[in-house]
Protein backbone atom coordinates (compact mmCIF):
# COMPACT_ATOMS: atom_id res chain seq x y z
CA UNK A 1 0.00 0.00 0.00
CA UNK A 2 0.85 3.30 -1.05
CA UNK A 3 2.24 5.87 1.81
CA UNK A 4 0.18 9.04 1.65
CA UNK A 5 3.14 11.04 0.71
CA UNK A 6 3.63 9.08 -2.49
CA UNK A 7 -0.43 9.49 -3.76
CA UNK A 8 0.41 13.13 -3.34
CA UNK A 9 3.15 12.85 -5.09
CA UNK A 10 1.95 11.00 -7.90
CA UNK A 11 -1.08 13.50 -7.77
CA UNK A 12 1.34 16.36 -8.49
CA UNK A 13 3.47 14.26 -10.99
CA UNK A 14 -0.25 13.71 -12.79
CA UNK A 15 -1.01 17.53 -12.66
CA UNK A 16 2.20 18.17 -14.19
CA UNK A 17 1.23 16.26 -16.70
CA UNK A 18 -2.07 17.57 -17.48
CA UNK A 19 -0.71 20.90 -17.89
CA UNK A 20 2.18 19.61 -20.84
CA UNK A 21 0.01 16.97 -22.39
CA UNK A 22 -3.35 18.12 -22.50
CA UNK A 23 -4.92 14.62 -23.55
CA UNK A 24 -5.48 11.85 -21.74
CA UNK A 25 -6.69 8.12 -22.66
CA UNK A 26 -7.31 5.70 -19.64
CA UNK A 27 -6.58 1.87 -20.54
CA UNK A 28 -7.96 -0.87 -19.01
CA UNK A 29 -4.19 -2.87 -18.23
CA UNK A 30 -5.80 -6.05 -16.56
CA UNK A 31 -4.24 -9.17 -17.60
CA UNK A 32 -1.14 -7.34 -19.16
CA UNK A 33 2.63 -8.06 -17.71
CA UNK A 34 4.72 -5.41 -16.62
CA UNK A 35 6.80 -6.45 -18.77
CA UNK A 36 4.53 -5.37 -21.63
CA UNK A 37 3.32 -2.37 -19.90
CA UNK A 38 7.25 -1.02 -19.43
CA UNK A 39 6.69 -1.60 -23.79
CA UNK A 40 4.03 0.51 -23.93
CA UNK A 41 5.75 3.06 -21.67
CA UNK A 42 8.93 3.14 -23.99
CA UNK A 43 7.16 3.53 -27.31
CA UNK A 44 4.94 6.68 -25.56
CA UNK A 45 8.33 7.71 -24.41
CA UNK A 46 9.57 7.99 -28.33
CA UNK A 47 6.39 9.83 -28.79
CA UNK A 48 6.38 12.29 -26.06
CA UNK A 49 3.72 11.05 -24.32
CA UNK A 50 3.73 9.48 -20.72
CA UNK A 51 1.98 6.01 -19.33
CA UNK A 52 1.02 6.41 -14.97
CA UNK A 53 -1.11 3.97 -13.23
CA UNK A 54 -2.79 6.08 -10.74
CA UNK A 55 -5.23 5.23 -7.93
CA UNK A 56 -8.82 5.59 -9.40
CA UNK A 57 -9.59 7.87 -6.09
CA UNK A 58 -6.79 10.03 -7.32
CA UNK A 59 -7.79 9.96 -10.75
CA UNK A 60 -11.08 11.30 -9.94
CA UNK A 61 -9.47 13.84 -7.73
CA UNK A 62 -7.39 15.11 -10.85
CA UNK A 63 -10.61 14.67 -13.54
CA UNK A 64 -12.56 16.87 -11.17
CA UNK A 65 -9.95 19.64 -11.09
CA UNK A 66 -10.47 19.95 -14.84
CA UNK A 67 -14.23 20.03 -14.06
CA UNK A 68 -15.04 16.39 -15.48
CA UNK A 69 -17.58 14.46 -13.39
CA UNK A 70 -16.67 11.17 -14.48
CA UNK A 71 -16.33 8.33 -11.42
CA UNK A 72 -13.45 5.56 -11.97
CA UNK A 73 -14.08 4.10 -8.91
CA UNK A 74 -17.05 2.18 -10.99
CA UNK A 75 -14.16 0.75 -13.28
CA UNK A 76 -13.66 -3.21 -11.66
CA UNK A 77 -10.24 -3.51 -13.61
CA UNK A 78 -6.75 -1.84 -12.85
CA UNK A 79 -6.42 1.04 -15.33
CA UNK A 80 -3.30 3.47 -16.62
CA UNK A 81 -3.29 6.71 -17.81
CA UNK A 82 -1.54 7.83 -21.17
CA UNK A 83 -1.38 11.51 -21.51
CA UNK A 84 0.07 12.89 -24.56
CA UNK A 85 0.12 16.47 -26.55
CA UNK A 86 -2.57 15.14 -28.96
CA UNK A 87 -4.95 12.71 -29.01
CA UNK A 88 -4.30 10.95 -32.29
CA UNK A 89 -0.44 9.72 -31.20
CA UNK A 90 -1.49 8.77 -27.82
CA UNK A 91 -4.49 6.74 -28.96
CA UNK A 92 -3.01 5.48 -31.85
CA UNK A 93 -0.09 4.42 -30.55
CA UNK A 94 -2.09 2.59 -27.33
CA UNK A 95 -4.48 0.92 -30.07
CA UNK A 96 -1.32 -0.66 -31.98
CA UNK A 97 0.28 -1.93 -28.99
CA UNK A 98 -3.32 -3.60 -27.77
CA UNK A 99 -3.51 -4.93 -31.31
CA UNK A 100 -0.52 -6.37 -31.22
CA UNK A 101 -1.15 -7.95 -27.81
CA UNK A 102 -4.54 -9.24 -28.77
CA UNK A 103 -2.89 -11.25 -31.39
CA UNK A 104 -0.39 -12.97 -29.64
CA UNK A 105 -3.73 -13.59 -27.36
CA UNK A 106 -2.55 -11.52 -23.86
CA UNK A 107 -5.07 -8.89 -24.32
CA UNK A 108 -7.92 -7.20 -26.75
CA UNK A 109 -8.05 -4.43 -28.12
CA UNK A 110 -11.18 -2.69 -26.53
CA UNK A 111 -9.36 -1.44 -23.30
CA UNK A 112 -9.02 1.81 -24.09
CA UNK A 113 -11.71 3.07 -21.83
CA UNK A 114 -12.19 7.06 -22.00
CA UNK A 115 -10.67 9.96 -23.03
CA UNK A 116 -10.30 13.07 -22.16
CA UNK A 117 -9.23 16.61 -23.85
CA UNK A 118 -8.47 19.06 -21.02
CA UNK A 119 -8.12 21.56 -23.15
CA UNK A 120 -11.59 21.92 -25.20
CA UNK A 121 -13.25 20.12 -21.95
CA UNK A 122 -14.42 17.00 -24.11
CA UNK A 123 -14.91 13.45 -22.72
CA UNK A 124 -13.81 10.85 -25.48
CA UNK A 125 -16.22 7.56 -25.28
CA UNK A 126 -14.51 4.09 -25.66
CA UNK A 127 -15.83 4.10 -29.23
CA UNK A 128 -14.26 7.30 -30.45
CA UNK A 129 -11.10 6.59 -28.50
CA UNK A 130 -11.37 3.12 -30.77
CA UNK A 131 -11.48 4.59 -33.93
CA UNK A 132 -9.82 7.85 -33.74
CA UNK A 133 -6.47 5.03 -32.56
CA UNK A 134 -7.78 2.81 -36.25
CA UNK A 135 -7.01 5.95 -38.10
CA UNK A 136 -4.08 5.48 -39.80
CA UNK A 137 -1.25 8.28 -39.63
CA UNK A 138 -1.94 11.98 -40.90
CA UNK A 139 0.39 11.60 -43.85
CA UNK A 140 -1.35 8.45 -45.31
CA UNK A 141 -4.72 9.77 -44.97
CA UNK A 142 -3.65 13.51 -46.74
CA UNK A 143 -2.01 10.68 -49.11
CA UNK A 144 -5.21 9.24 -49.31
CA UNK A 145 -7.33 11.92 -49.96
CA UNK A 146 -4.56 13.33 -52.84
CA UNK A 147 -4.83 10.17 -54.74
CA UNK A 148 -8.76 10.33 -54.80
CA UNK A 149 -9.10 13.88 -55.80
CA UNK A 150 -5.99 13.09 -58.93
CA UNK A 151 -7.17 9.58 -59.77
CA UNK A 152 -10.24 10.51 -62.33
CA UNK A 153 -8.04 13.27 -63.64
CA UNK A 154 -4.99 10.81 -64.56
CA UNK A 155 -7.56 8.22 -65.51
CA UNK A 156 -8.81 11.35 -68.01
CA UNK A 157 -5.49 12.37 -68.96
CA UNK A 158 -5.07 8.60 -70.11
CA UNK A 159 -8.17 8.16 -72.04
CA UNK A 160 -7.75 11.41 -73.85
CA UNK A 161 -4.27 10.46 -75.19
CA UNK A 162 -5.09 6.71 -75.99
CA UNK A 163 -7.72 8.52 -77.96
CA UNK A 164 -5.81 10.93 -79.83
CA UNK A 165 -3.14 8.14 -80.82
CA UNK A 166 -6.67 6.44 -82.68
CA UNK A 167 -7.09 9.59 -84.66
CA UNK A 168 -3.20 9.77 -85.31
CA UNK A 169 -2.75 6.46 -87.14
Amino acid sequence: MKSKIQKQNELKKSREMAKTSPFLVVVDISKIGNKYLELLRRELKKANANMIVLKKRLLNILTKEYGFEFNFDDLKAPIASVFGKDIETISGLTYKFLKSLEKEKIADAGKMLVGFDFKDKKVLDKNSIQLIGSLPPKEVLISQVVWSIASPFSSLLFILNEQSKKVGK
